[in-house]
């Protein structure tokens, strides 16, 4: 059990010294010694002598990660080093991805509809003049519904009003603004959302932009 978290922690490229420590706090006394016979052992630490061990950044675990190792590693058949070492990275990923707040606009029409679409399709072999010209059925009376999504939940539904010109100002006063002041304090308290929007002119316009960082409000660019 303790070489399993051993094993893990020195795939994550702690140094053998932090790794002391660390159980050293939980009053489990290691020498250094130890942990580098534990790190060339054959247990599967060397996976391939043909590749060297790359140093890099240590990485900084939170407890509950820590945790989570220690429980994977004292289970009767626990699983790899390689998938203990990968489940912190893991739940950083699942952790970024927890702040993202994704919205998108989208028509919502009041009745059902025939509309036929414009395009047809012919063989090869088929004259174009053949066809019969298509006939398009108006579309019926709709409304615009703009909407965000998180893993905190959903925001409220806010109505573009018809035919409205959707441009930066019309976007910042009836969306942006009640967003920020009902939804994006309620779902994230804290502030550190990561709003995200697709690249229609009124999102990514400088004015938008302007506004978003103004109000300190994490979001991602259009060209990331």
């Amino acid at each position: 059990m303790l070489i399993g978290q051993i094993q893990a922690l020195l795939e994550l490229l702690w140094s053998h010294r932090i790794i002391q420590t660390h159980f050293k706090k939980k009053g489990i006394g290691i020498s250094l010694s130890h942990i580098s016979r534990i790190k060339n052992s054959k247990l599967g630490w060397m996976k391939n002598d043909s590749k060297p061990i790359k140093n890099g950044r240590q990485s900084k675990l939170k407890n509950s990660d820590l945790q989570r190792l220690e429980k994977m590693a004292s289970k009767p058949d626990p699983p790899t080093q390689a998938s203990m070492a990968k489940a912190p990275n893991v739940s950083q990923q699942v952790d970024k991805w927890r702040k993202f707040i994704t919205i998108d606009e989208a028509w919502i029409y009041l009745s059902n509809t025939n509309a036929k679409s414009k395009v047809q399709y012919l063989s090869r072999d088929q004259n174009r003049r053949d066809l019969t010209p298509s006939t398009t059925v108006p579309h019926p009376k709709g409304v615009m519904v703009w909407m965000g999504i998180s893993a905190n939940g959903v925001t409220k539904p806010l109505f573009v009003q018809p035919g409205a010109k959707i441009n930066s100002e019309y976007y910042i006063q009836k969306i942006l603004m009640p967003f920020l002041k009902d939804d994006y304090c309620r779902l994230y308290p804290n502030g550190d959302a990561v709003f995200h929007q697709d690249s229609a002119p009124s999102h990514a316009s400088r004015v938008t932009q302007k506004f978003l960082t103004d109000q300190q409000v994490q979001f991602l660019r259009p060209q990331q």
